[in-house]
């Protein structure tokens, strides 16, 4: 063979192999994409509203015991801001790895649509993952406030219209949508002092810079328990919370018609892998068969439960629905 058939030889095996190698590559990475790798590095828990509500307290929860399952730290970061907006808006926008996931709300996920021109699509920019838990909520006053019952609330709102406060800890929020709506169905009118989250909320009701607050029974049980706190009823009209079986809920206190419950769950960017998706949802059943969760946070006063994407996905949009028509009923406008 002369050398220049040779020289070709060797260049149709080396663009052959190099093709091979190409193919090769290509096909890993489309494989490790669809979460056959992951997770291989650490996973950012956005939580989209300040440290020490309810919703980062299941978030840390959470994020502690799905580590262990998933062989991969779970950092959980608060991007709060603008009633939830700025962290969803972040998460919207991060890359559909599965490396970046949040923990949505009613507020973030199913209210904040019909309060805001919101620089995202709750439906459209994500992908429902899972169920993490439904929570009550209750009405709670200072220990050292003369409000001594929810019938001495309202009696004193009808009284006078437009002069007890009530502290929002954040605007769409469950415990918002559930206040609003109990002043419909009491027809009382009272002032709302907003606020971005259950700590600075707390702080001026223990420091009587408010009257009163309804938030979820995860925040404030250690107030209520500690004394710090009256609790005057419960949202959930089902039952009593189990951890507060001797406050009446306010269904039992003449209103039958009142049941809110609140609720927490994950999501990730739309166009993460379904695989991804699925292994985040089959590690949080995991960590929920243990029964830890259940009994750490059911202590707290959460029904700790989860479910498929799927079923996930469907519960969102008619929560979507529900509150949506809330907040129209009420006409609750915001800036």
């Amino acid at each position: 063979m002369d050398m220049t058939k040779r020289f070709r030889r060797t260049k149709e095996i080396l663009i052959i192999c190099l093709a091979a190698m190409i193919g090769t590559f290509a096909s890993s990475a489309a494989w490790g994409q669809n979460g056959s790798s992951w997770p291989n590095r650490p996973i950012t828990l956005v939580v989209p509203i300040a440290a020490g509500g309810g919703t980062d307290i299941i978030a840390r929860a959470v994020a502690n015991e799905m580590t262990s399952v998933l062989g991969q730290s779970i950092v959980v970061q608060n991007k709060a801001g603008a009633n939830g907006t700025i962290g969803t808006s972040a998460v919207a926008r991060a890359e559909p790895d599965g490396y970046t996931i949040m923990v949505g709300s009613i507020g973030t996920h199913a209210a904040n649509a019909c309060l805001y021109d919101l620089p995202y699509d709750p439906e459209k920019d994500f992908e429902p993952i899972a169920l993490l838990a439904k929570y009550n909520n209750v009405i709670v006053v200072n220990h050292d406030s003369s409000i001594a019952s929810l019938p001495d609330l309202i009696s004193r709102a009808k009284a006078e219209p437009g002069k007890l406060t009530y502290a929002v800890t954040v605007i769409g929020s469950s415990s918002h949508l559930a206040i609003e709506r109990f002043k419909q169905i009491a027809d009382v009118d009272m002032l709302a002092i907003p606020y971005n989250g259950a700590l600075a909320a707390t702080a001026d009701l223990m420091g009587g810079r408010v009257d009163f607050m309804l938030d979820t029974v995860v925040s404030q049980y250690g107030n209520i328990a500690a004394g710090k706190m009256r609790a005057l009823g419960t949202t959930m009209a089902a039952g009593r919370s189990s951890v507060l079986p001797d406050v009446k809920t306010i269904a039992e206190q003449g209103y039958p018609t009142f049941d809110t419950v609140g609720w927490t769950g994950l999501f990730a960017p739309a166009g993460t892998p379904k695989e991804i998706v699925e292994k985040i949802a089959t590690a949080l059943q995991t960590v929920y068969a243990t029964g830890k969760l259940q009994k750490t946070l059911g202590s707290k006063g959460l029904d700790v439960t989860t479910n498929t994407p799927k079923e996930f996905s469907n519960y969102v949009k008619q929560e979507r629905k529900t509150w949506c028509d809330v907040i129209k009923r009420a006409n609750i406008k915001v800036g």
